[in-house]
């Protein structure tokens, strides 16, 4: 389940505006992802967690994909995305479907957890 949260997390991270992210709303970052403030400069728990770790490597990832030609494009933040994720489907194209239900994540539980008795 962790999994599927940090993903959906970093799919938010790279497709979503610049100006729409809570870290350039703080003035953290400014409209092309730069950094504006400093890790140690950031006082607030609403300011480092709109600007953590996870969100670093996510928006350095950003502006590399911004770099390519055309990688400043909505379709071109679609197409990495896609591509990053891509290995996570299965042979019939069903993205995650191990996660469909709530009797697999149940079975994900016990796999991992199983009854010590």
């Amino acid at each position: 389940m962790l999994e599927l949260f940090l993903m959906y997390m970093l799919i938010d991270l790279l497709t979503k505006p610049w100006k729409e992210l809570p870290a350039y709303k703080l003035g953290i970052i400014d409209a092309k992802g730069n950094q504006l403030k400093k890790t140690f400069e950031l006082k607030t728990s609403q300011e480092r967690s709109a600007y953590g770790t996870f969100q670093k490597f996510a928006f350095n990832l950003r502006r590399l994909i911004e770099k390519l030609p055309g990688g400043k494009s909505q379709l071109a933040k679609y197409l990495s995305v896609y591509a990053l994720f891509k290995e996570q489907t299965d042979v019939d194209g069903n993205f995650l479907k191990e996660f469909n239900d709530i009797n697999s994540i149940d079975n994900l539980f016990e796999e991992y957890f199983p009854d010590e008795n």
